[in-house]
């Protein structure tokens, strides 16, 4: 059988601690997450921007810089730190599909902010502090889509179900009509027809938030004698509570003194400390993204060693030609004391969404390979795994039981286990061959 290939070609850029993915399906252009985290020298993704640039004007034919969809997982540094860079370079973004962004989120993003700052020197990163989500994200594009999170009914506090639908199609060419909407559910996009993409938010929302937020209260009243203990106390939602919170923060904190938006950074980072809050878990949202060409043909075969022939960093897809990103999704809760480990209710959700996502041949590593992301359950997926992570960084991602338990299972082959780091050979070129 003869192949009709339409021109593709998806990579993960070689930059470091952080996440950089991009798409070519002909002359359409995509991005899923940009950026590396505070502690990562930006040279790296400098230059995978500056290769990048050079792809973009190749497949657009007219030397513009134009990116139709940009996707963000979340709001991490080190996931959304290259945004400014490609503005800088003169990028258009043409449209930004991302999760709703809630008070609690925001305050739980400022808590990101005040772990990825250097504890003796708050002023060094206090310009890269932007409260207002939002309102920055809007800067970005003229053209906003924020996805609803969806969640175990059963189990999950009710206070991000805004809307609750079984999905929604949408066209993408369509997408750049509105000034900013909003989907929930497994939302479906086509291209063209020929190919398509199915995305939906989880939400992740650990047990030591209300915690979190008592201490915030106590420093907030006590600094600024703001009586909020007394206006949350008949408050029945985390969200309720994160609103007052988040209004007090906008009214004491953002005026025209820096140094109280530095102050209470310092606050967060204490208490943080304090509570012995770890980043991995940290109020965790996700866009999880997964796409493919539409004409499959199920006949259409090829052995492992062909599919998966990565020796030149360019991964052939044929039969598995479809492609799934999972952010930082934190799909297990870890009992040290207990030494219990527990699926959380997002698993549950992304099993349940599993089920749609056929012919999967590449899968993104949840949470740069870290065990807090990792459930056994997903060796049986017939595809490459692929971790984009830091050499030497400060979190252990990969972790150790994870690539283990990859390589050393029954399913395991050569080059399931793909690593994207800050060399410059491993940057991994994907092309999807469509029958």
């Amino acid at each position: 059988m003869g192949v009709k290939q339409v021109k593709n070609e998806f990579t993960f850029w070689p930059i470091g601690q952080g996440l950089f993915y991009t798409g070519i399906i002909k002359n359409f252009i995509f991005v899923y997450d940009i950026g590396v985290s505070a502690s990562y020298r930006s040279q790296y993704l400098d230059n995978s921007i500056l290769e990048f640039e050079k792809s973009v004007k190749k497949a657009k034919k007219n030397d513009s810089k134009i990116i139709d969809v940009l996707f963000l997982s979340h709001y991490d540094i080190d996931h959304i730190s290259g945004i400014k860079k490609l503005k800088a370079r003169g990028f258009t973004i043409l449209k930004i599909i991302a999760p709703l962004i809630t008070p609690l989120d925001e305050l739980s993003w400022l808590k990101s902010i005040a772990d990825s700052t250097d504890s003796n020197s708050t002023s060094a990163n206090a310009s890269v502090v932007r409260y207002d989500l939002k309102t920055e994200i809007s800067r970005v594009s003229e053209s906003v889509t924020f996805v609803v999170p969806i969640a175990d009914q059963g189990n999950f506090e009710q206070q991000f179900l805004l809307e609750r639908e079984e999905g929604q199609s949408i066209d993408i060419e369509e997408l750049g009509n509105n000034m900013e909407s909003k989907v929930s559910g497994l939302t479906t996009m086509n291209l063209r027809g020929i190919w398509e993409f199915k995305f939906y938010v989880q939400s992740y929302h650990a047990l030591w938030i209300k915690k979190w937020f008592d201490e915030l209260i106590n420093y907030l009243d006590s600094k600024y004698g703001t009586n909020l203990k007394t206006q949350t106390g008949n408050a029945k939602t985390n969200k309720e509570i994160a609103d007052k919170i988040y209004t007090v923060v906008n009214q004491y904190c953002l005026g025209n003194s820096t140094n109280d938006l530095e102050l209470l950074i310092d606050e967060i980072r204490r208490e943080a400390k304090k509570l012995k809050i770890k980043k991995e878990k940290a109020n965790k949202i996700s866009l999880i993204l997964y796409h493919r060409p539409i004409n499959i043909s199920l006949n259409y075969n090829q052995t492992l060693r062909k599919r998966y022939f990565t020796k030149t960093h360019r991964l052939h897809l044929y039969s598995l030609n479809a492609q799934l990103l999972t952010g930082d999704s934190v799909f297990v809760n870890i009992n040290k004391i207990k030494n219990i480990s527990t699926p959380t209710n997002e698993w549950n959700v992304f099993q349940s969404e599993l089920r749609k996502f056929k012919n999967i041949g590449v899968m993104l590593l949840p949470h740069h390979g870290a065990k807090y992301g990792w459930q056994p359950a997903l060796l049986w997926q017939k595809c490459c795994f692929v971790v984009s992570y830091g050499l030497k960084n400060s979190y252990h991602h990969p972790d150790p039981s994870v690539v283990k338990s990859i390589l050393s299972s029954f399913s395991h082959f050569n080059g399931r286990l793909i690593y994207v780091n800050e060399r410059p050979k491993n940057r991994l070129s994907i092309i999807v061959h469509i029958p």
